[in-house]
Formats: C-alpha cells, structure tokens, sequence
C-alpha cells in the first residue's frame, strides 16, 4: 500500500489519495496517482504481508516493513 498525503494530512493514518500496488513479475511495483495539485506532499508506504488491507501493529508497533519519504508529517 502506498500513499501520498498533503501538509494537513498525517502518514500514520490514511491519506486522501492511496492505493494497493502489486508488484510486476521483476519485482518492481509502480503507482500513478491522477489529479495531484501543486504543493507540499508525502509519500508513505507499507508491505501488506498478511494480506489484510491494513498495517498489522504488534505491542512493540508495526508487524510489516514500512517506510516514509524525507521527514513524515506526524499532525496537525
């Protein structure tokens, strides 16, 4: 899953545009998001492993591989 979110939005939660990509047959996965306005945005993802639509948290936090692009927007 991977998503893009403007200034006012927060990674840890979901984001006005995203989307579940499945990788191609070289392993590469790609995702083209229409309609993206000038501005301030970023881009956060994670490995959907158990395959249930949303990322798994354990005690000690997040059970799949996840990531963010340079500083992730934590709030308001």
């Amino acid at each position: 899953y991977i998503q893009l979110c403007a200034s006012n939005e927060s990674l840890m939660g979901r984001c006005a545009k995203g989307e579940m990509v499945k990788p191609s047959a070289d392993g590469t996965a790609r995702a083209r998001f229409a309609g993206v306005a000038a501005g301030r945005w970023a881009a956060g993802g994670f490995q959907d492993v158990d395959g249930s639509g949303t990322m798994s948290f354990g005690a000690m936090g997040p059970r799949e591989p996840w990531g963010f692009s340079g500083k992730p927007l934590t709030g308001p």
